[in-house]
């Protein structure tokens, strides 16, 4: 279940999650801007198994040019607040790729949040007309393949420091951990299998089948996402993945 912000939507939030539980016996997750430790642990004795937390920015400066409701911190506090209240690997943490996130600010957030105990589950930003950033562009393939590759990377256990060299270089290449990367992260058996991709196109891929399918293809965008990306580094002075 996926909250809207406005008035009263906790107590809508309460009331379809009552209906539920009492007709089905299926896993439960719920997505929600901030909200009190209690509500959490209401939420948790009703039956929500999860919870999904839209931070969706990769730094304070982009939380701020996205105009994400409350701030940067608050939706920290309100991680920590979850984690405590459903347990760690139970929180998944969405973070949208494209919004003018800078890389090592990427990498060290994900770092923190799986340190946190929190899951991350990958979205590519979509333009959608009408709304402030409609004309602001998806992120090319190869750059959400690496971003994609790094996730699983520091999942596996690499520092930032590792991704953040030469060694890491080779690593983001490896096979084995490219066909886990692509797949589609977050909450097991999600409904949104593509997220917000398009099927002819996916930026995440939702069985291993399909993955398979497209595989040559993938590995080849997530090279050409290496390439950028290395241009842009150096263009920025930053040392990394050179």
């Amino acid at each position: 279940m996926q909250t809207v912000l406005k008035e009263g939507f906790y107590e809508e939030l309460l009331k379809v999650v009552r209906e539920v539980v009492s007709s089905v016996r299926l896993p439960l997750s719920v997505t929600t801007t901030p909200i009190s430790r209690r509500k959490l642990r209401e939420l948790k004795e009703l039956g929500v198994e999860r919870l999904g937390v839209g931070l969706d920015a990769c730094s304070p400066e982009v939380f701020k040019k996205v105009r994400k409701p409350y701030t940067w911190d608050r939706y920290l506090s309100f991680i920590t607040d979850a984690l405590k209240v459903f347990g760690r690997g139970r929180v998944c943490v969405h973070l949208i790729v494209g919004l003018g996130e800078g890389f090592e600010d990427y990498v060290h957030l994900l770092a923190r949040l799986k340190n946190m105990g929190a899951e991350v589950a990958l979205f590519a930003f979509t333009p959608v007309p009408g709304t402030p950033m409609a004309t602001h562009p998806p992120p090319p393939l190869g750059i959400y393949r690496v971003f994609q590759v790094v996730r699983q990377l520091i999942y596996e256990g690499y520092a930032p420091e590792e991704i953040l060299s030469n060694r890491g270089l080779w690593e983001i290449q490896r096979a084995e951990a490219a066909r886990k990367a692509f797949l589609s992260s977050g909450c097991p058996s999600c409904n949104r299998p593509f997220y917000n991709g398009r099927v002819t196109s996916p930026y995440n891929y939702p069985s291993r089948e399909l993955l398979a399918r497209d595989l040559v293809k993938v590995l080849n965008e997530l090279k050409e996402g290496l390439s950028s990306l290395r241009e842009v580094v150096k263009d920025a002075g930053v040392h990394t993945l050179s």
